[in-house]
């Protein structure tokens, strides 16, 4: 665990990489990923502030001849920064290690300093991975080898399975339709909450025509950006408009006799549908716990410059109590967690309720855990910006009520072990 309240802390915490090592010292730091790390101080920062600050991606849905294109559009240093963690090999180093640690490991530098930019890449290995494990041999020779390419010309993937009645009872919200057309399915449907929108390939859950409407009856389908004849396979209806995780377009989906090809067999969709949730779990674990890390560090690095009644404000007594210990990050990212994040994309999913030994229960638990461990760090943090010019500058200005109201929300809800007074 990482010292409690030492100076030394404060230095760890301004890297993902030294608290990691600081926190897991046995757990690989490449070359490569110092060198992500590096690029990120050097240019990755300032080109994200940007991104962000430039507000909600613009769809354009035609050419100026009239014909449908739905092109995201981005600055262009936007592409070059997304790009970056592709070429460095967050997503093609899994398979070349045989171990999805280059993932995570390139997830958690990422959600440290733009945590919308981890979703692309949590989809596209969401995406890979069903592939390369259920895919016929004749789409992985199709698909596969674009997803991992290590230039510009690299495929995104995605994972769409909320609609409009909502995203955790897949069962009975799913009304996508497949239907079989020869050597491959129709898909008709639309998908409400689709993250990175425009990527090349995505995968899909679906029912098949005439099956039973409950999570039995599900399927996950393969969709590519474009039909067979180089048309439109699917369409962006539109682009939400977000408060927050501007790095990452999410939109409304339509899928129209879309082209899909079923991947696994027709009656374990569920199973597989569950193992490429999983994966955005995990990735979701490891960028909460990256988060809280950067509040921290933002938070401590304005309260050891700013001075207050003649001393830094890092200085002072009370500021001294409120400040939380390190050590609650650490314990999130212990040896069980890591061993999950190694197992979870190898273990056989189908017919269980285990992910690489870890019951699935326990990995949501512990992807809610870390997620609310997130919030709880980045909100007292924001609060310790004090000055006006502090939450200007950091874009925090309007604040931290947000938090009680989501708790008091759960709370009436009927979800226990948050406060249920109603916040003022």
């Amino acid at each position: 665990m990482l010292p409690n309240h030492s100076p030394i802390s404060f230095e760890i915490l301004h890297s993902p990489l030294h608290f990691l090592q600081a926190g897991l010292s046995d757990l690989p730091q490449p070359d490569w990923l110092r060198e992500y790390e590096s690029w990120w101080e050097r240019e990755g920062q300032g080109i994200s502030a940007a991104v962000d600050r430039s507000g909600t991606p613009w769809l354009r849905m035609f050419d100026r001849f009239g014909a449908r294109v739905d092109e995201v559009l981005y600055p262009p240093e936007y592409w070059r920064m997304l790009k970056h963690g592709y070429h460095a090999g967050v997503l093609w180093r899994v398979f070349e290690e045989d171990s999805l640690l280059p993932a995570y490991l390139g997830i958690y530098v990422t959600s440290f300093y733009d945590p919308g930019l981890s979703c692309p890449y949590t989809v596209s290995l969401a995406t890979i991975a069903p592939l390369s494990k259920y895919g016929d041999p004749e789409l992985q020779k199709r698909f596969l080898p674009p997803l991992l390419r290590r230039d510009e010309s690299v495929w995104q993937g995605a994972t769409w399975m909320t609609e409009i009645k909502g995203g955790s009872d897949l069962g009975a919200a799913v009304e996508t339709v497949a239907r079989p057309a020869g050597t491959h399915w129709l898909l008709t449907g639309d998908k409400y909450f689709a993250s990175n929108a425009g990527a090349e390939l995505a995968v899909v859950a679906a029912r098949p025509e005439g099956a039973p409407r409950n999570v039995r009856g599900l399927g996950l389908y393969l969709v590519p950006r474009q039909r067979a004849d180089g048309q439109l396979n699917y369409f962006i209806r539109r682009i939400k408009d977000k408060i927050a995780t501007r790095s990452v377009p999410t939109g409304e989906i339509e899928l129209r006799d879309s082209e899909a090809w079923l991947l696994g067999l027709r009656e374990e969709g569920i199973y597989l549908i569950l193992e490429v949730l999983n994966l955005s779990r995990v990735a979701n674990s490891v960028g909460s716990v990256a988060l809280a890390q950067r509040a921290m560090a933002d938070a401590l690095s304005f309260a050891k410059r700013r001075m207050v009644f003649g001393k830094p404000l890092i200085e002072q007594p009370l500021i001294r109590r409120q400040v939380p210990p390190s050590g609650p990050l650490g314990k999130v990212l212990d040896r069980r967690a890591c061993s999950a994040n190694r197992e979870v994309g190898h273990g056989n999913t189908r017919r269980t309720g285990y992910v690489g030994g870890v019951p699935r229960r326990a990995l949501a638990a512990r992807s809610d855990d870390s997620c609310y461990l997130g919030g709880d760090f980045a909100s007292p943090d924001s609060r310790r910006l004090g000055s006006d010019g502090a939450q200007a500058h950091t874009s925090l200005a309007i604040p931290t009520p947000s938090s009680d109201w989501l708790r008091f929300s759960l709370a009436r809800n009927g979800i226990p072990g948050r406060t249920t007074t109603q916040p003022t």
